[in-house]
């Protein structure tokens, strides 16, 4: 039978050389930036960025206005 074992998360050293790799050979490679373990904490980064859309479209909208 299998044992569980916690994953380990690696260095923010190893995740830029292997990023770089990535993206050295023409595949995107986005980093995420570690806010918690749990789920809210990458929920949390969703809602982060889909504000920030938000508010980049008001104010592209606002501009139209003027």
């Amino acid at each position: 039978m299998a044992k569980h074992v916690e994953p380990i998360a690696a260095e923010p050293e190893t995740i830029a050389t292997f990023a770089d790799i990535l993206h050295n050979a023409g595949y995107t490679s986005p980093v995420r930036t570690p806010r918690g373990r749990d789920i809210m904490a990458a929920c949390g980064q969703l809602k982060s960025a889909s504000e920030r859309a938000r508010g980049e479209k008001v104010l592209l909208d606002a501009s139209a206005a003027v």
